[in-house]
């Protein structure tokens, strides 16, 4: 028996005998019967996989090109044995280089591939016009940057002219349903636009787009990309890869960053801010466009603060894939202003909701307004910033007056205020012990001075001295505020965060021009040091930091033009 040379793969046939796949045929073979063969396109298999498991009429070839064919069955009963008759090849169309093929079903087939982007296609009985195959093709690319040359670029994920042209002909069968970023195999890699403060490496990276797809061979198609230069002025890093092989080379710009799930879009203008409140039973609401169910749902609001009023949207959970968003009016709220800070309180039984006016308490049960404070209680007029953790409530009032109130038994009760000598920018008063226990101190960053002080409570009293940052030029002088280091007025601290990353209590500083100022502190009965400071830049806009919980860890979302996760890892954080 004589076989290709280049056979290299073996499939199982029903009655004893094999398919041989090599370079350039298709071999049936069996003890009992004549050897069966074809001749197909002259290219290495790469990976197959059955389409049908129960008769094995119809498998899928792919090979090293990207080609992925279909090879028909025919069998005819032979001695009491279901015997190959006879065998087509038909091809399909092409994907990326398969590792491995999995037929899920209704004509989906998963494409593993070490060489480039994993695929999910689908297989379809009549050839794709070539509209189809192109829009099938624009869905499928993940557009990290949606500017009209990027587009250009990324129109096409698989490399070569010639495979570009194979996807759009009408013969094509196949059409790309999603695609699974792969950057391997890096043929090399540089960084570029390395900023003074950060230190990025590549095994701590995304993918955030695709900057280049190269034509040609993996071996001469490929450019050197060391004289990519750094951008002036960087405040972070990029690695441009060379990345794919075979029909899918490329230059991958892979950086730092989040993923972020879209799950609803509203167009809406002049938005100052916005909370998430995850209400635990449903009330009655004058629902105007939302058909809820008040049977085992919860409501989740968002709260919108425009530049003249408040916006309320909601919706169902679980609401399974598809979010229903609608406006809805509730009583209690004051609609008619923008809404500093919003927070749930009393284990979600009520809302408090904080403007320049006032801070309102409101059944989350009934809508209706529990307890009401307002500035003139103390002599004053407005409050121009707002916190809210829980039951503990901290706000500042004509921008040097702060206030601490608590929710007690639905009333809103002034436990202590304090003026301070400059005007106050930020304020937070979350706590360093999460859920398990009540905040110990209200951090207050300062518009002129570039400084966050703790202020202890309930008396707000300032905490004991902690130890100045200018540590690190020798001195040890001690300090009732942490100095940010004024450097203009874009390094004004814009959001503080008291919050625990691991074990370790931060206060965390987002200063105007992007920056991130970390101090990890110790706090026991002595009061309040610093052990550690580092800054970091995540962007060159205001930064505003946001807590979140994450599989039952505390995570902290840090919003600006280039936005972060920070976490705890190995006892320190990471974002």
């Amino acid at each position: 028996l004589s076989l290709e040379a280049s056979a290299a793969k073996l499939i199982a046939l029903p009655g004893g005998n094999v398919l041989v796949a090599g370079d350039e045929s298709l071999s049936v073979i069996g003890a009992d019967r004549q050897p069966l063969g074809m001749s197909k396109r002259a290219s290495a298999v790469t990976a197959w996989t059955w389409i049908d498991t129960d008769s094995y009429e119809r498998l899928l070839l792919a090979d090293e090109e990207g080609e992925l064919s279909l090879v028909v069955l025919q069998y005819a009963d032979s001695k009491g044995q279901q015997q190959v008759q006879d065998l087509f090849v038909e091809r399909l169309g092409n994907t990326a280089v398969a590792s491995s093929l999995t037929y899920l079903d209704a004509g989906c087939v998963y494409v593993g591939s070490h060489c480039g982007d994993q695929m999910l296609v689908r297989l379809h009985t009549q050839p794709l016009p070539r509209s189809v195959v192109e829009g099938a093709n624009q869905r499928a690319l993940h557009m990290w940057d949606e500017t009209a040359e990027s587009a250009k670029i990324l129109a096409f994920p698989l490399g070569d002219a010639d495979n570009v042209e194979s996807q759009t002909q009408p013969n094509t069968f196949v059409e790309t349903l999603e695609l699974h970023e792969n950057l391997a195999p890096l043929v090399d890699m540089c960084v570029v636009g390395i900023g003074e403060s950060n230190n990025r490496t590549a095994d701590t990276m995304t993918t955030e787009s695709e900057a280049h797809e190269e034509s040609g061979s993996a071996s001469g198609g490929v450019e050197d990309c060391r004289s990519a230069g750094t951008q002036p002025g960087g405040n972070y890093g990029s690695v441009v890869s060379c990345s794919g092989m075979h029909n899918t080379p490329g230059l991958r710009v892979v950086r730092n960053g989040i993923g972020i799930e879209q799950l609803f879009s509203v167009d809406i203008s002049g938005l100052l801010g916005l909370w998430s409140l995850t209400v635990a039973q449903l009330a009655s609401c004058d629902s105007r466009a939302m058909d809820i169910d008040t049977d085992d749902a919860r409501l989740v609001l968002l709260v919108l603060s425009l530049v003249d009023r408040t916006l309320l949207l909601g919706w169902r959970e679980p609401s399974g894939e598809q979010v229903d968003v609608a406006e809805v009016a509730l009583s209690g709220w004051r609609l008619g202003e923008p809404t500093l800070a919003a927070g749930l309180a009393s284990g979600r039984r009520h809302v408090v909701q904080a403007t320049s006016s006032a801070i309102v308490l409101i059944d989350s049960v009934g809508w209706t307004v529990q307890a009401e404070w307002v500035p003139g209680e103390i002599g004053l007029s407005a409050i121009s910033a707002v916190s809210v953790s829980g039951d503990q409530v901290a706000a500042a009032i004509d921008g040097r007056t702060i206030v601490y109130l608590e929710v007690r038994q639905g009333a809103l009760a002034c436990v202590g205020h304090r003026q301070l000598d400059n005007v106050v920018s930020c304020i937070d008063v979350h706590s360093w012990h999460g859920v398990a226990g009540p905040a110990t101190h209200v951090a207050v960053g300062m518009w002129s001075v570039n400084d966050v002080c703790l202020l202890a409570l309930p008396d707000l009293v300032t905490a004991a001295p902690a130890l100045s940052l200018r540590m690190s030029q020798g001195l040890a002088l001690p300090a009732s505020a942490i100095n940010l280091a004024s450097t203009g007025q874009d390094s004004l601290p814009r959001s503080v965060l008291m919050c625990t990353l691991g074990n370790t209590p931060y206060l965390l500083a987002g200063l105007g021009d992007g920056r991130l100022h970390q101090f990890a502190l110790s706090v026991d009965a002595d009061g309040v040091s610093v052990r550690e400071h580092k800054s970091i830049a995540l962007g060159s806009g205001p930064l505003g930091l946001t807590p979140f919980v994450n599989h039952g860890s505390l995570n902290v979302f840090a919003s600006s033009d280039h936005s972060a996760v920070l976490f705890a890892d190995k006892h320190q954080t990471a974002h």
